[in-house]
């Protein structure tokens, strides 16, 4: 145990106010030198805080002094029991000390001084001579038989199982040359940053395909995919594997068996078993693998019939956005309801993600400095995981102001750690692993049954994170925004994944015209046939009009070859064709041209008063065409 630091390896260790994992952390309150219990606050500035009927944290520990409870109750600082190894000796002593400094050097969570001094004398009373001499569950039954608890079993067992890790870590090879013959490879050992995690490859049976199996996922690991889709490739070549296994029999002795009958069986296993979706995923793993082995010549006898082809994809529905209505959005919106938030930061997330747009991933894991400057403009710096890159967005200044907030009580909470904005509340000494998704859920849901939101139908409101995304892009749409604007705002990498949302806005916009009264300049009302066979030629006709000859008091119905002989009479014109959306410019042009009527007549000026005695006429017919049936 050669590798356990000169400064873990005493009787004592130290602890320190102010370190996040042997110590505890320093009062949040300044001045304060006692150490951090509950919200970052001392056992003494915590009953304060509470007897004041728990005021924001953030004012409260810039407003509390902390003269009074050093003068009364601390006059020297506070000294924190140490880290005891003396119960123990040789290997058992090392073994643990060296626990203690991986514990330290991974900076995931605190460890309770209380449990490990417990666990090291529980082991001195052992007499074992390893911790490796039984298993976790022997330890923690054993332990908890020798203390006599009846608590806090699942940290115990946190325990006793990252000495558990950390040892075997210490005694096996690392790197590939130790996992890759392994049928379950451990991630951390490999060099991935995680806890636990593991691909598994016990599930495919066939010893030949297992090792084309674990070459391809190696190769996938050192491409830098992710995690996610590496454990997505697996399960699929899992499943084709499976679907060699006829009546119990494992068929296939070699890669020359893999032919296109077992893909078409397979193939036949997926669509039967798996949503259209997940069965598309699956065939694309597949596919990938099958093209990857016969690409690096991992399998020379592997049959070119071997693959999966377009055909074997089942038809998938091409879903529209699930864009969220103003019904929905204003209950949302609504000041008291967001009031009602479990706490300030998931009322943050929820902010952000409607107001910029931006997927939940990126929300829950900006950096504390996400804020950028263009002169006075505020923007939104985060990381776009699907695309992997950095990408900015525009935010107002109210939404950058409580962004301020957060930064400021998140530093109160962290002042010496490196955290994120939306930092975890457990398991997070330094504040740099965010919120996971599984909790911003979860109070996503109860805040939404709590203000009781509907749908449109009435019903209970389900609802995804990534929806406030399609509703913002929606809401840009309606507004007319070009869609290059949109593309960047939503960092999509073509036009294409934009072009959908300018589709439904046409579509709306023509329900809405083909409901509409239209009226020409006659005051006769026009209708369009739906199932004319020029129907759609007439509403291309009026799009480009709507585009590029739209009149303050209606449209131009004249095709864009012909030149318009009446320019500036559209109440005498034709093609003139308007809708109850131009009943306030009619109302107004109507009573300017009474009052010239009047004028001219006072004047007398007959061929005005005779010219626009006519536009009088017409406007008249118009409005009450325009207004006939309504109360």
């Amino acid at each position: 145990m050669s590798r356990v630091r000169p400064e873990f390896r005493t009787e004592l260790v130290e602890r320190r106010i102010g370190d996040p994992v042997l110590g505890a952390p320093a009062c949040a309150v300044a001045g304060c030198d006692r150490a951090g219990h509950i919200r970052s606050l001392c056992r003494s500035h915590h009953h304060r805080w509470m007897v004041e009927g728990k005021p924001e944290l953030v004012e409260y520990v810039r407003t509390t002094s902390p003269l009074t409870l050093s003068a009364e109750r601390n006059p020297g600082p506070q000294v924190l029991p140490p880290f005891d190894f003396r119960p123990v000796r040789g290997q058992l002593r090392l073994e643990w000390q060296y626990l203690l400094q991986c514990r330290y050097d991974e900076q995931r969570s605190r460890i309770e001084e209380d449990y490990f001094n417990r666990a090291v004398s529980f082991l001195g009373r052992s007499g074992v001579g390893s911790t490796l001499d039984r298993t976790t569950e022997q330890w923690v039954d054993e332990f908890y038989a020798d203390t006599g608890w009846v608590t806090r079993r699942r940290y115990v067992e946190a325990l006793w199982l990252s000495a558990d890790r950390y040892l075997g870590d210490l005694l096996e090879l690392g790197g590939w040359d130790g996992e890759y013959p392994k049928d379950v490879w451990e991630l951390r050992r490999l060099g991935f940053n995680t806890m636990g995690r593991r691909l598994r490859f016990a599930g495919i049976p066939q010893q030949w395909l297992k090792e084309l199996a674990k070459r391809y996922i190696k190769y996938r690991l050192s491409t830098g995919i992710s995690l996610t889709q590496v454990y997505l490739d697996l399960k699929a070549i899992e499943s084709l594997a499976q679907a060699g296994v006829i009546d119990g029999r494992v068929t296939g002795t070699g890669p020359s068996d893999l032919n296109r009958a077992w893909v078409e069986r397979w193939v036949a296993i997926r669509r039967l078993n798996q949503p259209a979706k997940r069965a598309t995923t699956d065939m694309s793993s597949v596919a990938m693998f099958l093209r990857t082995v016969g690409r690096f010549e991992w399998a020379p006898d592997l049959p070119r019939s071997a693959e999966v082809y377009s055909e074997d994809y089942p038809k998938t529905i091409k879903y529209a956005p699930r864009f969220l209505s103003d019904v929905v959005m204003a209950q949302i919106e609504d000041p008291a309801n967001l009031a009602q938030f479990h706490d300030d930061e998931s009322r943050l997330i929820t902010l952000l993600l409607i107001r910029a747009g931006i997927r939940i991933g990126s929300a829950l894991t900006l950096a504390l400095d996400c804020l950028v400057y263009d002169g006075e403009a505020p923007y939104l710096r985060y990381l776009n995981h699907k695309m992997q890159r950095e990408a900015f967005v525009p935010i107002g200044p109210e939404t950058a102001d409580l962004i301020k907030v957060q930064q400021q009580a998140v530093m109160a909470r962290f002042p010496h750690g490196r955290p994120c904005l939306f930092p975890s509340s457990r398991s997070n000494p330094d504040g740099s692993r965010s919120v996971t998704h599984e909790k911003y859920r979860r109070l996503l849901k109860a805040w939404l049954l709590q203000i009781d939101v509907r749908d449109d139908t009435g019903r209970p409101l389900r609802m995804t994170p990534h929806q406030w995304r399609h509703t913002f892009a929606t809401r840009l749409t309606d507004r007319n925004c070009p869609q290059e604007v949109i593309q960047r705002l939503l960092d999509h990498s073509s036009p294409a994944m934009v072009a959908i949302y300018a589709h439904l806005k046409d579509k709306k916009v023509r329900q809405e015209w083909e409901k509409a009264t239209k009226v020409n300049s006659d005051g006769e009302v026009v209708t369009l046939d739906p199932a004319h066979p020029l129907n759609e030629a007439i509403w291309t006709n009026s799009r480009l009009g709507r585009a590029t000859m739209a009149l303050p008091n209606g449209y131009c119905g004249l095709p864009l070859t012909q030149n318009c002989e009446t320019a500036n009479q559209c109440l005498t014109c034709p093609m003139f064709l308007t809708t109850k959306d131009f009943l306030p410019q009619h109302r107004r042009q109507r009573s300017e041209t009474a009052r010239l009527i009047a004028v001219a007549e006072a004047n007398g000026q007959f061929r005005m008063v005779q010219t626009n005695t006519t536009v009088l006429h017409k406007l008249d017919r118009i409005i009450d065409q325009l207004t006939e049936g309504d109360p």
